[in-house]
């Protein structure tokens, strides 16, 4: 079944992509490769599976990778067992970065006083957080405002690869109360993915929420999209490294060597962004065949 086979107009003009999609005035609508102007860096972790240190403790790495360009620029080793101790190593992990008028975003599990503290009065930086259970009552300050009142100030709709997608944003001044650091607005993005099964469209729907030190003349609601979008280049990286270098089968799985390879792969992942390259498997190939050819990727 094609994607616009879906598509609804009604009477006004406004245009519905799939069947339970919203119906959205067509001058809301932007270039889902729309890019800020302000750059983004993305902050996440990643467990190396079947790797282990003394007393039998996991490898899990959290780096900072930059939206879009997809540069690996930092990475630490977290010290101590489960992923809830990515926060610990937040700090260490961006203090050596130039963040000055940056705009960090990260999952949930980052999103603390003490980080927002930190990106505002040390690094001079902006913050874009999610906020989920581990944050209850800033989730229900934000959840109780009247946004089904706000209007829908930009959407992005895209089809391909079998799936029709349509996110939504709405913006909101942060209400009293709030403590968060230099907070700004308050943000709701909601994401409808229709895809197939058996021949039959199949809809999804989820919401979340944001904070941000990002004010209207700091960033349009595309540009707050775009970061929220750009975020999950951080995991474009961890998909490269675990499919193109087969990371979590390597046999190097004690002491410092999960880390160390991770570092070489980064480093790899990030000359090759910068020399503009979009096959990572076939350049791979051509620099194991030819490893003058790494060399001299190396001298550029």
């Amino acid at each position: 079944m094609r994607a616009d086979t879906l598509r609804r107009v009604r009477d006004d003009g406004w245009v519905s992509t799939a069947l339970q999609h919203p119906f959205l005035d067509p001058a809301v609508l932007v270039d889902p490769a729309h890019r800020p102007a302000r750059t983004g860096i993305a902050v996440d972790g990643k467990e190396r599976r079947g790797a282990r240190r003394g007393g039998g403790r996991k490898v899990h790495l959290v780096g900072a990778v930059a939206h879009f360009a997809g540069q690996v620029l930092n990475q630490e080793r977290v010290a101590r067992r489960g992923k809830a101790n990515e926060v610990s190593h937040f700090q260490p992990l961006l203090t050596p970065l130039p963040l000055d008028d940056l705009v960090v975003t990260t999952d949930a599990l980052q999103t603390t006083h003490a980080n927002a503290r930190f990106l505002r009065e040390q690094k001079k930086a902006h913050y874009l957080f999610p906020l989920l259970g581990n944050q209850p009552t800033l989730n229900a300050l934000l959840n109780a405002l009247d946004w089904a009142y706000a209007d829908v100030s930009t959407a992005t709709v895209e089809t391909g690869h079998g799936r029709v997608e349509t996110r939504t944003i709405r913006t909101l001044p942060v209400p009293a109360g709030v403590e968060m650091a230099d907070a700004a607005q308050a943000v709701l993005v909601e994401r409808y993915v229709t895809t197939w099964k058996n021949g039959e469209p199949r809809t999804r729907a989820e919401a979340v929420l944001y904070i941000t030190s990002l004010a209207p003349d700091d960033a349009t609601p595309a540009d707050l999209l775009a970061h929220i979008r750009g975020h999950w280049t951080v995991e474009h990286v961890h998909w490269l490294r675990d499919v193109i270098w087969e990371e979590d089968g390597s046999l190097l799985r004690t002491s410092d060597g999960p880390e160390l390879m991770s570092i070489l792969t980064n480093l790899v992942i990030t000359l090759f962004r910068i020399l503009g390259v979009t096959k990572f498997r076939d350049e791979t190939s051509r620099n194991h065949q030819n490893p003058r050819r790494a060399l001299r990727l190396l001298i550029l």
